[in-house]
Parts: C-alpha cells; sequence; structure tokens
C-alpha cells in the first residue's frame, strides 16, 4: 500500500512538473501625470493705521502715529503679475469728499518690488518672485482744507494675475 501511494505520488508530481510552462519575466511602467497651475495666496495680513498729519489736511500711514499694512503674498512661479488698486474710502463722515481727495500708494516688498501709485488713480503693477514675498502697503488720502472730525476707513486692493 505504501509502495502504491508512492507510486501515485511520483506519477502526479511528474505529470505537474511536464505540465507546467516556464513563465517569463515582464515589466510595465504605470504612469502618473499632473498639473500644478501658477498660484499666489495671501496670508498673515495686518490693516495699516491711518494717521491725520501736522497740517491737519491729510490722513496717511507714514505721518507720525500711522502704521503701513503688511501682507505675505507666496507664489509658485517666479514674476507673477501684482497689480495694486487706488485707494477706495469705504467710510468717511458727512462733509467729506473723497473724490476731491488726492490719494497715494506705496508698495514695497520682496526684492526690487517698489511701486508708486502717484494721484490714487488708476492700476499700478509690479512683480512678485518664486517663494515667499513680504509686502508693505502704505497710502496717504488728503485735501486742501482741514479734514472733518469723524471715522475713516480705506481699502487698497491687491491682486495677483496668472500668465
Amino acid at each position: 500500500m505504501i509502495a502504491r501511494s508512492l507510486l501515485l505520488s511520483v506519477i502526479v508530481l511528474g505529470s505537474t512538473l511536464a505540465c507546467t510552462t516556464s513563465a517569463k519575466a515582464g515589466s510595465v511602467d504605470v504612469l502618473f501625470n499632473g498639473v500644478v497651475q501658477q498660484a499666489c495666496t495671501f496670508s498673515n495680513k495686518v490693516d495699516g493705521q491711518l494717521a491725520l498729519d501736522a497740517t491737519g489736511t491729510t490722513l496717511s500711514s507714514l505721518a507720525a502715529g500711522g502704521t503701513a499694512g503688511t501682507v505675505t503674498v507666496t507664489c509658485n512661479a517666479p514674476a507673477t503679475l501684482l497689480t495694486i488698486n487706488a485707494p477706495v474710502s469705504r467710510t468717511a463722515p458727512a462733509g467729506y469728499t473723497d473724490a476731491s481727495a488726492t490719494k497715494t500708494v506705496l508698495v514695497t516688498g520682496g526684492v526690487g518690488l517698489n511701486v508708486t501709485l502717484p494721484g490714487g488713480v488708476g492700476v499700478g503693477t509690479g512683480l512678485l518672485l518664486l517663494g515667499v514675498n513680504n509686502l508693505s502697503v502704505n497710502m496717504t488720502a488728503g485735501l486742501t482744507t482741514p479734514l472733518p472730525a469723524g471715522d475713516y476707513q480705506y481699502a487698497v486692493t491687491l491682486t495677483t494675475v496668472g500668465p
């Protein structure tokens, strides 16, 4: 009986080895594609503070007691265009005519970014660098006569423009 089991095992093993085909090795590359769009993000925004200058006719972040606004812009591509809009009055007391005001904006930061928007009209432009750009934003708004007492608020809009 053992001889019979042994003989049967030899036959099964032999037929398995005889019927086995040799496998050939192969490989394939599975590819992954992606696109990263040019983008910039704004962070760490700190609003500025306007102060009345010594003449009483101009509010400025550059006057004693005023502070520049700051913002960090991080870009994943070099030479990203930054546009700077003229200051827009959001809050002003009665008797203040913003349309008569002379406004300026100065944006500095990065390497060599120094954009002045005199006259407070239109849009100024500058280039941002690849990586982190720490910007400083200053503005002034003034009349030829003393400013009316009250609360003032201006907005200077910065926008990044891709290619």
